[in-house]
Protein backbone atom coordinates (compact mmCIF):
# COMPACT_ATOMS: atom_id res chain seq x y z
CA UNK A 1 0.00 0.00 0.00
CA UNK A 2 1.67 3.45 -0.56
CA UNK A 3 2.72 5.32 2.03
CA UNK A 4 0.79 8.34 1.31
CA UNK A 5 -0.87 8.64 4.92
CA UNK A 6 0.97 7.38 8.25
CA UNK A 7 -0.53 4.58 10.08
CA UNK A 8 -0.26 6.00 13.51
CA UNK A 9 2.53 3.63 14.12
CA UNK A 10 5.60 5.37 15.00
CA UNK A 11 9.71 4.13 16.14
CA UNK A 12 12.13 5.55 17.25
CA UNK A 13 14.80 6.91 14.94
CA UNK A 14 17.86 8.43 16.28
CA UNK A 15 20.23 10.59 14.38
CA UNK A 16 22.82 13.40 14.55
CA UNK A 17 22.32 16.95 12.91
CA UNK A 18 24.58 19.96 13.09
CA UNK A 19 24.41 21.77 16.09
CA UNK A 20 24.11 25.37 14.11
CA UNK A 21 20.62 23.50 11.90
CA UNK A 22 19.61 22.10 14.95
CA UNK A 23 18.98 26.16 16.38
CA UNK A 24 17.77 26.64 12.77
CA UNK A 25 14.98 24.02 13.30
CA UNK A 26 14.16 25.35 17.18
CA UNK A 27 13.17 28.83 15.96
CA UNK A 28 11.29 27.62 13.20
CA UNK A 29 9.93 25.00 15.22
CA UNK A 30 8.81 27.68 18.00
CA UNK A 31 8.01 29.73 15.34
CA UNK A 32 5.21 27.97 14.18
CA UNK A 33 4.28 26.62 17.53
CA UNK A 34 5.17 23.00 17.60
CA UNK A 35 7.77 21.00 18.72
CA UNK A 36 10.90 19.95 16.94
CA UNK A 37 9.64 16.55 16.88
CA UNK A 38 6.38 17.70 14.90
CA UNK A 39 8.55 19.91 12.50
CA UNK A 40 10.60 17.24 11.71
CA UNK A 41 8.04 14.82 10.79
CA UNK A 42 6.45 17.54 8.46
CA UNK A 43 9.74 17.72 6.97
CA UNK A 44 9.80 13.72 6.82
CA UNK A 45 6.50 13.60 5.19
CA UNK A 46 7.56 16.41 2.49
CA UNK A 47 9.53 14.31 1.53
CA UNK A 48 7.85 10.91 1.75
CA UNK A 49 5.11 12.20 -0.32
CA UNK A 50 6.58 14.48 -2.60
CA UNK A 51 10.26 15.88 -2.92
CA UNK A 52 12.25 11.92 -3.54
CA UNK A 53 10.25 12.00 -6.52
CA UNK A 54 10.87 15.19 -7.90
CA UNK A 55 14.46 14.37 -6.98
CA UNK A 56 14.60 11.29 -8.97
CA UNK A 57 13.78 13.56 -12.66
CA UNK A 58 14.81 17.21 -13.66
CA UNK A 59 12.77 19.74 -11.30
CA UNK A 60 12.95 23.65 -11.45
CA UNK A 61 11.36 25.82 -8.60
CA UNK A 62 9.94 28.95 -9.73
CA UNK A 63 8.75 31.98 -7.68
CA UNK A 64 4.97 33.14 -8.75
CA UNK A 65 6.32 36.34 -9.81
CA UNK A 66 8.19 34.87 -12.52
CA UNK A 67 5.57 32.83 -13.40
CA UNK A 68 3.68 35.27 -13.71
CA UNK A 69 6.11 37.35 -15.95
CA UNK A 70 6.80 34.20 -18.08
CA UNK A 71 2.35 33.77 -18.38
CA UNK A 72 1.96 37.61 -19.39
CA UNK A 73 4.32 36.63 -22.57
CA UNK A 74 1.83 33.82 -23.83
CA UNK A 75 -0.99 34.15 -25.11
CA UNK A 76 -4.00 32.21 -23.71
CA UNK A 77 -5.00 29.66 -25.96
CA UNK A 78 -1.04 28.74 -25.94
CA UNK A 79 -1.42 28.71 -21.82
CA UNK A 80 -4.72 26.90 -22.25
CA UNK A 81 -3.37 23.98 -24.94
CA UNK A 82 -0.56 23.72 -22.53
CA UNK A 83 -1.92 22.83 -19.52
CA UNK A 84 -4.53 20.01 -21.44
CA UNK A 85 -0.81 18.58 -22.75
CA UNK A 86 0.43 18.44 -19.18
CA UNK A 87 -3.25 17.40 -17.75
CA UNK A 88 -3.13 14.53 -20.07
CA UNK A 89 0.60 13.20 -19.55
CA UNK A 90 1.59 14.22 -15.48
CA UNK A 91 -1.31 12.91 -13.15
CA UNK A 92 -0.93 9.86 -14.71
CA UNK A 93 3.02 9.88 -14.14
CA UNK A 94 2.77 10.92 -10.57
CA UNK A 95 0.42 8.56 -9.85
CA UNK A 96 1.86 5.34 -11.09
CA UNK A 97 5.53 6.24 -9.94
CA UNK A 98 3.71 6.39 -6.33
CA UNK A 99 1.25 3.17 -6.68
CA UNK A 100 -1.67 4.58 -6.92
CA UNK A 101 -4.68 3.58 -8.13
CA UNK A 102 -6.30 5.72 -10.63
CA UNK A 103 -9.14 6.93 -9.33
CA UNK A 104 -10.66 9.51 -8.32
CA UNK A 105 -10.35 9.00 -4.52
CA UNK A 106 -6.45 9.36 -5.98
CA UNK A 107 -7.15 12.18 -8.46
CA UNK A 108 -8.81 14.41 -4.89
CA UNK A 109 -5.18 13.74 -3.03
CA UNK A 110 -2.76 14.43 -6.27
CA UNK A 111 -4.88 18.02 -6.34
CA UNK A 112 -4.68 18.89 -2.73
CA UNK A 113 -1.79 17.03 -1.70
CA UNK A 114 0.80 17.62 -4.58
CA UNK A 115 -0.21 20.41 -6.58
CA UNK A 116 -1.59 22.11 -3.66
CA UNK A 117 0.12 21.65 -0.28
CA UNK A 118 3.64 20.61 -1.61
CA UNK A 119 3.31 22.33 -4.92
CA UNK A 120 2.12 25.59 -4.19
CA UNK A 121 0.09 26.11 -7.34
CA UNK A 122 -2.97 27.08 -5.47
CA UNK A 123 -4.93 26.65 -1.92
CA UNK A 124 -7.56 24.30 -1.77
CA UNK A 125 -10.77 23.95 -0.42
CA UNK A 126 -12.51 21.08 -1.31
CA UNK A 127 -16.11 19.90 0.13
CA UNK A 128 -18.89 17.21 -0.94
CA UNK A 129 -22.12 17.49 -0.52
CA UNK A 130 -25.70 15.68 -1.23
CA UNK A 131 -24.83 16.76 -5.27
CA UNK A 132 -21.13 17.19 -5.95
CA UNK A 133 -17.97 17.15 -5.30
CA UNK A 134 -16.13 20.86 -4.90
CA UNK A 135 -12.92 21.32 -5.46
CA UNK A 136 -11.97 25.31 -4.70
CA UNK A 137 -8.43 26.55 -6.51
CA UNK A 138 -6.98 29.84 -4.79
CA UNK A 139 -3.69 31.60 -5.74
CA UNK A 140 -1.93 35.10 -5.86
CA UNK A 141 -0.89 34.55 -9.44
CA UNK A 142 -3.10 35.83 -12.56
CA UNK A 143 -6.02 34.82 -14.41
CA UNK A 144 -3.45 33.41 -16.97
CA UNK A 145 -2.91 30.94 -14.63
CA UNK A 146 -6.38 30.04 -13.41
CA UNK A 147 -6.72 29.39 -17.16
CA UNK A 148 -3.60 26.94 -17.31
CA UNK A 149 -4.67 25.28 -14.00
CA UNK A 150 -8.40 25.13 -15.31
CA UNK A 151 -7.46 23.78 -18.44
CA UNK A 152 -4.90 20.96 -16.68
CA UNK A 153 -7.27 19.89 -14.09
CA UNK A 154 -10.15 19.40 -16.64
CA UNK A 155 -7.56 17.47 -19.03
CA UNK A 156 -6.30 15.11 -16.38
CA UNK A 157 -10.07 14.04 -15.28
CA UNK A 158 -11.33 13.42 -18.98
CA UNK A 159 -8.10 11.18 -19.43
CA UNK A 160 -8.07 9.47 -16.33
CA UNK A 161 -11.81 9.00 -15.10
CA UNK A 162 -13.44 10.15 -18.48
CA UNK A 163 -15.29 12.75 -16.37
CA UNK A 164 -15.82 16.18 -18.30
CA UNK A 165 -15.68 19.15 -15.92
CA UNK A 166 -16.75 22.81 -16.44
CA UNK A 167 -14.64 24.44 -14.42
CA UNK A 168 -15.14 28.44 -13.18
CA UNK A 169 -12.43 30.14 -13.47
CA UNK A 170 -11.72 33.56 -11.96
CA UNK A 171 -8.50 36.10 -11.95
CA UNK A 172 -7.43 34.44 -8.87
CA UNK A 173 -9.58 30.98 -8.74
CA UNK A 174 -10.92 28.09 -10.40
CA UNK A 175 -13.77 26.69 -8.94
CA UNK A 176 -14.94 22.98 -10.14
CA UNK A 177 -18.39 21.35 -9.78
CA UNK A 178 -18.22 17.49 -10.26
CA UNK A 179 -21.56 16.07 -9.85
CA UNK A 180 -21.56 12.77 -7.49
CA UNK A 181 -23.36 10.50 -9.80
CA UNK A 182 -19.95 11.18 -12.64
CA UNK A 183 -17.79 10.05 -9.45
CA UNK A 184 -19.69 7.26 -8.55
CA UNK A 185 -19.92 5.97 -12.53
CA UNK A 186 -15.90 6.43 -12.52
CA UNK A 187 -15.37 4.20 -9.52
CA UNK A 188 -18.02 1.81 -11.09
CA UNK A 189 -16.55 1.50 -14.44
CA UNK A 190 -12.61 1.16 -13.17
Amino acid sequence: MPAHEPSGVTVTRTFRVEKDWDEILKEEAQWQGISVSALLNLIVRRYVVSQRFLDRSPTITIQDKELDLLLKKISENDIENAGMDSGLLLPEEALLSRGFPLNFESLAWLIEEIYGRYGGWFEVDHYATDKHYLFHLRHNISKKWSIYVSSFISSMFTSLLDIDIDPEIREDSVTIYIPNKEIELSKNEK
